[in-house]
């Protein structure tokens, strides 16, 4: 559940809930901004998208997400480490 407020630098996010909701919603948050990722790109070397994301997440934890989006179908992790998105090229909006 996430509430937002207004401050003088822009609008703040809060979240709401217990310690593993909000674990869990980062997750998810961080999973689809990284398939996001490879999605716009097509395909980015493994290397090249955790140097930009090691400020925020253990090598770790991106290779559990990485992990996930391959079990899924959504990419393809090359033997050179390439990913490559290979789900659906668009994302649908739902109304």
């Amino acid at each position: 559940m996430t509430t937002e407020t207004r401050e003088s630098n822009g609008i703040k996010p809060q979240t709401t809930g217990s310690p593993s909701d909000l674990r869990a919603q980062a997750a998810a948050g961080a999973m689809l901004a990284i398939a996001e990722c490879i999605r716009e790109l097509g395909s980015v070397p493994s290397g090249h998208l955790y140097a930009r994301l090691m400020e925020y997440m253990s090598i770790e934890t991106y290779e559990k997400l990485i992990g996930i989006l391959v079990e899924a179908g959504k990419i393809k992790r090359h033997p050179s480490h390439l990913l490559e998105w290979v789900g659906h090229k668009t994302t649908e909006v739902r109304k």
